[in-house]
């Protein structure tokens, strides 16, 4: 059985300074969870751990990450268990690469030319090309000049492709310093799977036609970060099987709080703590129209609620209420002006304090998006 873990993005020493006096803690947690990879690589008998780049976040790691590192690759040797690394991006195989400078154990092979390394037990050939820099224009992918690509799948029974780059058609901006690539060098390419690193979030193999996939960090690597926790498990016996599985500790999320849907600050808290976890990374934004007594103290609200949480964020993008608003201050010739008297004949009408209220907000709305230009429809 030809069974092999893919996973990427590790960034083993990373600072964290984001998260204050927490970032230690989360340092320690990254190095827990390369360990629970390393199990799962145990418990699931694989043959071959592929890193597609950026195992450390520097090329200069401490002296104990370093030692934590080779102690569970020797873990995987007692079982027989190969590994193979790529240098990434953070990790790049420079002048300063740690690659150059430490020897992690005789069952890891760390790619440091283009080429090929032949796993014969496995009747799989593995190829990948080494990032000499943290930004380059070239594909991870271009392998011109070593041997012949396409006769790759006919020297073994399976061939493999580690690239640590980012997929043009996939990106949300493009960026030709990132190591880019085509979707059509995976999807065209005789390559049986692609392990590709670099993004930090997971992006499934139906995104590249099953051929391939982004494992994402196993933990998320920044407050905005969805999608990270997992590796790819890879069997290669009977056709290409690829799964999924979660090893991550940390979750993130990002939610929205209309601040005009609520009366008091206890709706506040209680919104604001709906599916709290100690290991939930949660970013709160406020909006909307809030009511004139409805004082938000953002430092303040923050110490109350972060004990329900491993890091909580707050932003304030809400808008006080006016109590009044006076039509006479814009023109009447203009839109916004007939918009203000149209809305103060309706506030004139209203029958109750519910009705005035979702009248002023209505009111004080409309003008900031006719003030600003924006308009949704």
């Amino acid at each position: 059985m030809v069974k092999i873990l893919h996973t990427a993005d590790i960034h083993l020493g990373a600072q964290f300074a984001m998260l204050g006096e927490r970032a230690d803690e989360y340092r320690q947690q990254l190095k827990k969870t390369f360990v629970k990879v390393i199990d799962l690589a145990l418990s699931e008998k694989v043959s071959l751990v592929l890193i597609a780049g950026d195992l450390f976040d520097s090329n200069f790691p401490a002296t104990s990450t370093v030692d934590l590192v080779k102690g569970q690759f020797k873990r995987l040797k007692e079982k027989n268990i190969q590994v193979a690394i790529l240098p990434g991006t953070h990790d790049c195989l420079d002048d300063n690469s740690i690659y150059w400078r430490e020897v992690f154990g005789s069952n890891v092979y760390v790619f440091k030319k283009l080429g090929a390394r032949v796993y014969g037990d496995l009747d799989l050939m593995l190829w990948a090309k080494p990032n000499i820099a943290n930004q380059s224009t070239q594909s991870p992918l271009n392998f011109a000049g070593a041997l012949d690509v396409s006769g790759a799948a006919k020297q073994t029974k399976y061939s493999i492709a580690l690239a640590h780059g980012s997929v043009v058609e996939l990106a949300a901006k493009v960026d030709d310093q990132q190591y880019p690539l085509h979707l059509s060098e995976i999807t065209n390419s005789q390559f049986d799977y692609v392990a590709l690193g670099h993004w930090h979030s997971l992006r499934k193999p139906e995104e590249f036609n099953n051929k391939a996939c982004y494992p994402g960090s196993p933990e998320p690597l920044a407050l905005t970060q969805s999608g990270a926790g997992y590796v790819v498990l890879i069997n290669l016996d009977d056709g290409l099987e690829i799964k999924l599985v979660k090893v991550g500790s940390k979750e993130f999320d990002k939610i929205v709080i209309d601040l005009g849907l609520l009366e008091s600050e206890e709706q506040v808290k209680k919104a604001v703590l709906k599916g709290a976890t100690d290991n939930l990374i949660r970013q709160v934004e406020f909006k909307g129209l809030r009511p004139a007594n409805l004082n938000i103290d953002l430092e303040i609200l923050v110490k109350e609620l972060s004990d329900g949480f491993f890091r909580l964020v707050l932003t304030d993008n809400s808008q006080i209420v006016a109590d009044q608003f006076d039509p006479s201050q814009f023109p009447q010739e203009l839109i916004i002006g007939q918009f203000a008297r149209l809305m103060q004949e309706r506030l004139q009408k209203a029958k109750d304090e519910r009705g005035k209220n979702i009248i002023q907000q209505a009111a004080q709305m409309g003008i900031m998006a006719l003030q600003k230009g924006e308009f949704q429809f």
